[in-house]
């Protein structure tokens, strides 16, 4: 003979067995997710590094892993010609930059190439950097903060000086931002 109420409470307890199970699985499944998403924007402010002089900068991560990250950078910034020179006018500078980000967590290593954009005495460059260096970063948003080296190659001609040649320019120049991501 068959004990229904005992059949019946036995699976009701091995259903809410597993249905508790399968919460508990989620919600670390989530809290994983939410530990490897960090927060994808940032604007910040650097001196030095792809404008010379200082720029503001936004930042966005376009896609995440675990141990990898990759964001574009997009900026402006600003160099005042000295006034000694005869034509006392503004360097702007426009850097793009493509970040190859390292590390399990908040703080990474930084590997970037970009291009900056500027206006010159001659008309208007291109110049192509390189960057190393580290970034922290954290999960939730918040403090942002990098630091590294950038290798700005400038290739430059001026007739009067050089007349078709071209003089090419390595800078290693020092980067430091700071400023907030969410």
């Amino acid at each position: 003979m068959l004990h229904y109420p005992g059949i019946i409470s036995f699976l009701v307890f091995v259903g809410l067995h597993f249905t508790a199970h399968s919460q508990n699985l989620r919600m670390q499944h989530e809290m994983q997710m939410r530990e490897k998403d960090i927060a994808r924007t940032s604007v910040h402010f650097e001196i030095g590094g792809n404008a010379l002089g200082w720029s503001i900068n936004g930042d966005r991560i376009l896609f995440q892993s675990d141990y990898y990250k990759g964001s574009l950078r997009l900026g402006i910034g600003i160099l005042p010609y000295p006034s000694s020179l005869k034509d006392n006018r503004t360097f702007l500078f426009f850097p793009v930059e493509y970040n190859n980000l390292f590390g399990p967590k908040q703080n990474f290593l930084e590997i970037g190439l970009g291009t900056t954009f500027t206006n010159s005495l001659q008309g208007s460059d291109i110049w192509i950097t390189g960057r190393v260096g580290y970034r922290l970063q954290p999960i939730g948003g918040g403090f942002f903060m990098r630091a590294g080296l950038v290798l700005l190659y400038i290739p430059y001609t001026n007739p009067i000086l050089y007349g078709n040649e071209t003089m090419d320019i390595v800078l290693p120049l020092p980067s430091v931002s700071w400023g907030f991501s969410f």
